[in-house]
């Protein structure tokens, strides 16, 4: 967990880790610079926090944290090297971000202080350190932000969020799911194991092809 202090707004830049059987908090690290509303996503036994935002200025760097040894450091951004252009989402906050396999995330909208960000996801290979735009196809979500954004098997479900339209602010209640693959017997069997009741996890369900 991090994020800004109630109620005097003061930002901090503490990452904190709760003990489930003690229910204690424990401050394991520090990141370079404060901020509010990034997003914080688990994979494996690491977490990425991306973006958020501090006094009217957005982000869009990466930082990877070790569970284990509770070191957290910046990842730089792929560079093309014919281009030398860096390919990497906008800054924003209040995004949606979540795991899509052992080697990869993905985010959605955000707020970037002026605006709302594009209705496109973006999606990173960890290893690779490489962000790469994902053309969605279907009924699209609308440009918002807020909005939960959570994983289940091989889909990523999306409901809510805010914008604005002509200058008044739209709340939504909607839901969408993005599938990673068509309906196939790997989905059919990982619903068999959750309805009989036997340990799952999330991860161990790669999603393959183009969401």
């Amino acid at each position: 967990w991090m994020g800004n202090q109630h109620p005097r707004f003061q930002y901090t830049s503490n990452v904190y880790k709760l003990d489930c059987r003690t229910m204690r908090w424990e401050t394991v690290c520090q990141m370079a610079t404060q901020r509010y509303y990034a997003s914080m996503t688990a994979v494996g036994d690491k977490f990425y926090v991306f973006g958020g935002g501090y006094h009217m200025k957005y982000y869009n760097d990466l930082w990877e944290f070790d569970f284990n040894t509770h070191e957290i450091y910046q990842m730089q951004p792929h560079t093309d090297q014919a281009s030398c252009i860096r390919s990497q989402p906008t800054p924003r906050s209040s995004h949606g971000a979540h795991c899509t396999g052992l080697n990869s995330l993905l985010i959605f909208g955000g707020w970037n202080g002026t605006g709302f960000n594009e209705d496109v996801c973006w999606s990173l290979n960890i290893a690779q350190n490489i962000w790469t735009p994902v053309t969605l196809e279907g009924d699209v979500p609308c440009r918002r932000y807020g909005h939960t954004f959570e994983r289940y098997l091989n889909r990523i479900i999306l409901f809510g969020g805010w914008n604005k339209e002509d200058g008044q602010d739209i709340y939504h209640n909607d839901t969408y799911q993005l599938c990673f693959e068509p309906f196939s017997l790997k989905l059919f069997c990982c619903e068999w194991v959750l309805s009989n009741g036997i340990p799952y996890s999330a991860n161990d369900a790669e999603p393959h092809g183009e969401a």
